[in-house]
């Protein structure tokens, strides 16, 4: 499969706090210069703003394994692995 970037010479890097060690799913937030990205065990939904490279906001929803995240509007779904 080709994609449209090169996965070994990135055009930007970002470094999160130690942390966020484990990351499921990352997802852009459109016309925000962000991304949300989960938690993988606190199902925390984070915000990094990529203009100050910071964590801007967070809502924790549960406890549990997340494997990934989806946004549509105004509605985030995780998808979460079964225990």
């Amino acid at each position: 499969m080709k994609l449209p970037y090169n996965l070994k010479k990135p055009k930007k890097t970002y470094k999160l706090p130690k942390k966020y060690v484990e990351i499921s799913g990352i997802w852009p937030l459109p016309g925000k210069n962000a991304l949300a990205f989960i938690q993988d065990e606190a199902i925390q939904i984070n915000h990094l703003d990529l203009a100050s490279e910071k964590i801007t906001s967070f809502v924790k929803h549960d406890s549990g394994d997340s494997e990934d995240i989806v946004i549509l509007k105004n509605t985030a779904y995780i998808l979460m692995a079964l225990p």
